[in-house]
């Protein structure tokens, strides 16, 4: 919008409010405005988001036309391109939305069904984006809302959750995630060496490179975006953001050679990501809930996700195409991780359970059998973390147990004191001799792997603050 067209909207809204105008009347001002053709991508991008996309995502779309992303658009479908830049009357997807194609002496419309049609406002933008040029969005991320919410100040401490660790044995380093920001901590002193800020929402997910160098952190707003930062650990520096997800990042994977990075998302998609030029290589579409897990096979040619449909799914990376999809759970999965060989795949998650298959090479539809189903905890289970030495496996539930396992027999040989909250963060570090938990109260447990008995706690002022109130 120019400035002159800003200046006049300024202007309008002034007389309006001067002379106690309706704020219908002032509301039918903005969307003529619409109306009359100053429009862009991303105002068309929302209206499809809102309409269009049960039927015309990447997965299984209507026709192969697909409304995922600009390109997609203009490539048209099965009947050839839908816009015609320059002449919105002529375009095939206006006379859809409008109505005004027939076949067999019926009127077609889109939205099909009962299906709510797009209003006279939402037309008019999308025939004048069109009329316009039809052109391709300028920044990318312009096309990422903004959550724009009342700054209240808290009475009291809020707790700083931490929601998921990662540890590299290189740098001898813990990272915590946490609302807006990562905890660099040390391994060896427990004591805080950096933060990283300026994620947008919670992070959620986190990962070190193979050799600790990097840091990948994924955050998002729920139903708004999804985005991860790549950081130098020696330093600190911000080296990019990753972002095309609609839907906050709940999972985060670096692929062994640390050549490509995966994203799972609450928009039901996983993302494959070039991690020296940031690059989006494939969208993988298949699950029917959230992904909340992911992992890589050690030779990087396999990626496994686990996903509140109840489902894992094997994926081929370099084609992008399933492999297989393991449906034995009874309830959402929040977590997977692959053995040290990549032979066996485990998975957790709200049926209590720890699952084991056997992958085969290739991974393919009926080679991959389920060997065990362990009932593991008394509650969901959060996080399942194996040692850097594949000997031993860590996992958490939201019955606020933490245990130790041999990795190899899937054997209980630890179990922690109960916690004070639930652990989605879960680490062992120096040499596999120290549990390291992550507590959605702030505070950080270590406890000593041989015995399990605590060695010291790391204190959040709100978690101080908590037992300081419990203590009363």
């Amino acid at each position: 919008m120019s400035h002159k067209q800003n200046q006049e909207r300024r202007r309008g809204w002034a007389f309006c409010r001067t002379r106690g105008f309706s704020a219908f009347f002032v509301l039918s001002l903005f969307f003529s405005d619409l109306a009359r053709g100053e429009t862009d991508y991303a105002a068309v991008r929302t209206i499809f988001d809102k309409h269009c996309m049960d039927c015309h995502e990447s997965k299984d779309p209507e026709g192969n036309f697909v409304l995922d992303n600009f390109e997609t658009l203009m490539k048209g479908g099965e009947t050839g391109a839908a816009i015609v830049p320059g002449k919105s009357d002529e375009s095939l997807l206006v006379k859809m939305i409008e109505g005004k194609i027939e076949k067999d002496g019926k009127k077609i419309i889109m939205p099909p069904g009962k299906k709510k049609k797009l209003d006279a406002t939402e037309i008019a933008t999308i025939k004048a984006w069109i009329d316009a040029g039809a052109n391709a969005p300028t920044d990318t991320k312009a096309l990422v809302k903004e959550l724009v919410v009342p700054k209240i100040v808290p009475k009291g401490r809020p707790r700083n959750a931490i929601n998921a660790l990662a540890y590299s044995p290189q740098q001898k380093l813990i990272a915590a995630a946490r609302y807006g920001e990562v905890d660099l901590i040390s391994s060896d002193t427990r004591s805080l060496t950096r933060k990283l800020t300026g994620h947008r929402g919670n992070v959620n997910a986190i990962a070190f490179s193979a050799d600790g160098s990097q840091l990948f952190a994924a955050s998002g707003e729920n139903s708004l975006f999804g985005e991860v930062k790549q950081w130098k650990v020696a330093d600190g520096s911000l080296v990019r953001t990753f972002e095309g997800h609609r839907d906050a990042i709940y999972s985060v994977a670096i692929s062994p050679d640390e050549k490509i990075l995966a994203t799972g998302s609450y928009d039901q998609k996983i993302k494959l990501w070039d991690v020296a030029t940031g690059k989006e290589l494939k969208t993988l579409s298949g699950h029917n809930g959230a992904v909340f897990g992911l992992a890589f096979r050690p030779d990087g040619k396999l990626l496994a996700s686990a996903s509140g449909d109840r489902t894992v799914k094997l994926w081929d990376v370099e084609s992008g195409e399933r492999r297989d999809t393991l449906t034995q759970s009874l309830k959402d999965l929040y977590t997977v991780a692959f053995n040290a060989d990549g032979k066996k795949l485990l998975a957790g998650g709200v049926d209590n359970r720890i699952r084991v298959w056997q992958i085969s090479e290739a991974a393919l539809e009926t080679s991959n059998p389920i060997l065990e189903s362990k009932f593991a905890h008394e509650g969901a289970i959060l996080r399942l973390v194996f040692s850097n030495d594949g000997k031993f496996l860590l996992s958490s539930a939201d019955d606020r147990t933490v245990k130790l396992w041999d990795a190899i027999e899937l054997k209980e040989k630890l179990l922690l004191e109960p916690q004070p909250d639930w652990c989605p963060g879960l680490a062992l570090v120096s040499d596999n001799k120290t549990i390291v938990v992550g507590r959605l109260d702030g505070s950080m447990g270590f406890y000593n792997a041989a015995d399990g008995k605590l060695i010291s706690t790391n204190l959040t002022a709100a978690a101080v603050a908590q037992q300081e109130q419990i203590s009363k």
